[in-house]
């Protein structure tokens, strides 16, 4: 898995929500709305193994090993700087895991 792209991964329910509320807001212009913390693409994919109870070695690698049509930011991670960043993303995703079906 990609180690060296990092990101903010963002529980979609989290983000609905709290763009529900934003646009109620009357807030303009362009907000980043992320969950707070990042992490590379490898970090996520442990995360999501650990919080699934599946014991599984994650490879980390640089994203040249695998080349893609379009090219990918390092740092993908944005700050939620105009309104406070969403919950932490592993947070989150300790309450994805607990609603998906089994």
């Amino acid at each position: 898995m990609v180690s060296d792209q990092r990101v903010n991964p963002t529980y979609t329910r989290d983000l609905a929500r709290a763009s529900l509320l934003l646009a109620e807001s009357g807030v303009a212009g362009v907000v980043h709305l992320v969950a707070a913390g990042c992490c590379g693409w490898d970090e996520f994919a442990r995360g999501v193994l650990e919080v699934c109870g599946r014991r599984v070695t994650v490879e980390s690698v640089a994203s040249s090993t695998f080349p893609t049509p379009a090219a990918r930011p390092l740092n993908g991670c944005l700050a939620s700087s105009r309104v406070e960043a969403l919950r932490h993303w592993r947070e989150a995703l300790v309450e994805w895991a607990a609603e998906r079906p089994d």
